[in-house]
């Protein structure tokens, strides 16, 4: 009898033990995951003039890259979809990269697109909105952010768009858009 008892008494406690056991790895697997998108969490866009997907006043007045991390993010993509011509258009700019703790503004009435066999336009004279925003990480990460998510690239077939027919890129005048420091940096989530 105290034989069986036992026997009872070491398989609850195995089980016990083994839920337990899963719940720590759960918790370290949550716990990884907040590690692994810490810095992807703080770096964002947004578009001056539109609210709620909706063009304020005809198309956006600028473009907002946002770096709340204190590690600079590089190889930085943003995907614009335009119209030019009754055609819908995506368009590339790209950065070297976004600094720390910093906001970096592409003024529309400062970006031309040089649309392939379409020649130039400017970007303030067409309907636009950003599409995606991607970069890496200072673990050498690739993400890509929309306006409602944030993946890792690696989910995703292929990061950078295809240059076909309909592309273009975006070239900002006097090299780039203008830097902001910002009053507070986040470094954890």
């Amino acid at each position: 009898m105290a034989a069986i008892g036992s026997l009872v008494f070491t398989a609850v406690a195995t089980y016990y033990g083994a839920e337990v056991a899963q719940q720590q790895l759960e918790e370290a697997q949550e716990d990884n995951d907040r590690e692994t998108r810490d810095q992807a969490i703080h770096v964002t866009f947004w578009a001056e003039d539109v609210y709620y997907g909706v063009l304020a006043r005809g198309s956006a007045k600028a473009l907002h890259l946002v770096n709340r991390s204190p590690d600079a993010v590089s190889e930085i993509q943003v995907t614009i979809v335009a119209t030019h011509k009754d055609k819908k258009r995506l368009l590339r700019l790209v950065d070297t990269n976004l600094p720390p703790c910093a906001e970096v503004v592409f003024k529309a009435d400062a970006m031309m697109s040089v649309l392939r066999g379409d020649g130039m336009a400017r970007v303030k004279d067409m309907p636009w909105r950003v599409e995606s925003l991607t970069f890496t990480d200072r673990a050498g990460r690739q993400w890509v952010r929309g306006t409602t998510y944030l993946t890792e690239a690696k989910e995703l077939k292929d990061r950078r768009l295809p240059w076909g027919p309909d592309s273009g890129i975006v070239v900002p005048a006097g090299g780039g858009g203008k830097v902001k420091a910002l009053g507070s940096c986040e470094s954890k989530a």
